[in-house]
C-alpha cells in the first residue's frame, strides 16, 4: 500500500522551467534586452504569451540576464551610489578622489555648503572643509568652498542620472544603462 502511494505521488511528469529572451545588448552583462518564462505548469509569463523575436535561453543565460536586471533594484542602485564618482581637480590633485553619491553624504555636504553661503565659513569657522573619499582606508581631502560646490553639483548630477537610468530600465523592463562615474574640474 505504501509503495503504491509513493508511486502515485511521484508518477507525474516533471516539467522544467523554460526561458526565452529577446537578443540584444543589455547593460550589466545581459545579452538579452527582455526576459520571458514559461513556468513548470506551462503557463506563459507574461500572461499574453507573446515573445516577439525571442530565442530559447539556457538556464545559465537566464541567470546571467536576471542578475544584470536585478542591478536595477535597490540592491544595485544603493551600492552604485555609495561607490561614488571619481573627480579630478586639475589645479589641486590632492583634492581628487572618489566621493560617495549616496543621499546621506550629499545631504551632509549640502548642509555645510548652505552654512558657508550664509556665514562665510564652514562648521568650525574655516574657509576649507574636510571631506572623506570612499577609499580603503578613506582619505580625508581638504576642499575649498569652490571645490566643494563643484563636488556637490557632480554628486547631485550623478545621483539623478543613476535614478533616471534605474527608472528607465524598470519602465522598459530592460537592463540599466548606467552613467559614467567620473568627472573633472579645472579647479
Amino acid at each position: 500500500m505504501v509503495i503504491f502511494f509513493l508511486a502515485l505521488l511521484f508518477a507525474g511528469t516533471a516539467q522544467a522551467q523554460t526561458y526565452f529572451g529577446t537578443p540584444g545588448l543589455g547593460s550589466g552583462g545581459a545579452s538579452f534586452t527582455t526576459l520571458y518564462e514559461v513556468d513548470a505548469a506551462g503557463a506563459p509569463v507574461p500572461t499574453d504569451g507573446s515573445c516577439p523575436g525571442c530565442v530559447l535561453l539556457t538556464t545559465a543565460q537566464h541567470t546571467t540576464a536576471q542578475a544584470a536586471f536585478a542591478a536595477v533594484g535597490q540592491s544595485g542602485v544603493v551600492p552604485r551610489l555609495r561607490a561614488g564618482v571619481t573627480i579630478t581637480f586639475a589645479l589641486t590633485p590632492s583634492a581628487s578622489g572618489t566621493y560617495s553619491a549616496d543621499q546621506g553624504f550629499i545631504e551632509a555636504l549640502g548642509v555645510k555648503l548652505n552654512r558657508f553661503s550664509i556665514t562665510g565659513s564652514f562648521p568650525g569657522g574655516g574657509s576649507t572643509i574636510q571631506v572623506r573619499d570612499t577609499g580603503t582606508p578613506p582619505v580625508q581631502h581638504t576642499l575649498t568652498a569652490a571645490q566643494a560646490k563643484v563636488l556637490y553639483g557632480v554628486l547631485l548630477d550623478y545621483a539623478s542620472a543613476v535614478s533616471d537610468a534605474a527608472a528607465t530600465a524598470i519602465a522598459n523592463k530592460t537592463a540599466p544603462i548606467w552613467p559614467v562615474a567620473t568627472s573633472s574640474s579645472t579647479l
